[in-house]
């Protein structure tokens, strides 16, 4: 059943086309009666994974809560990689002293070097 809930979540950017000729190799991949997860290309898990998460996102908050956790959580990961305010700040497209005002309004503190 989860197998046919990832089929039936996946966007399919191919379309028709992209769906029949995926059964097709399943048909002729799979040597089992029926499918299970382990069948399914890298693909499909991650976007498993991904709903998942964004439905843990969406559980209980509202629109403004879920955008500023987004935003924090975007900040911490990309100072992470960047490890300096100018670097993050071009990284993600705003001026610096806007990446400042974000990182006071979410408490994130980069002199642990890790935006923790």
């Amino acid at each position: 059943m989860e197998v046919i809930e990832i089929l039936q979540n996946y966007t399919w950017p191919g379309n028709i086309r992209e769906l029949e000729n995926f059964v097709e190799q399943l048909v002729i991949m799979v040597k089992q009666d029926e499918i299970s997860l382990s069948d399914l290309p890298e693909r499909f898990h991650k976007t498993e994974t991904e709903n998942k998460d964004l439905h843990l996102q969406l559980q209980g908050d509202t629109l403004p809560e879920i955008l500023n956790n987004v935003e924090r959580d975007i900040i911490k990961e990309a100072y992470k990689q960047h490890k300096s305010t100018r670097k993050t700040a071009q990284f993600l497209g705003i001026p610096q002293s806007t990446f400042m005002r974000r990182l006071k309004k979410h408490g994130i503190d980069t002199k642990t070097n890790d935006g923790e």
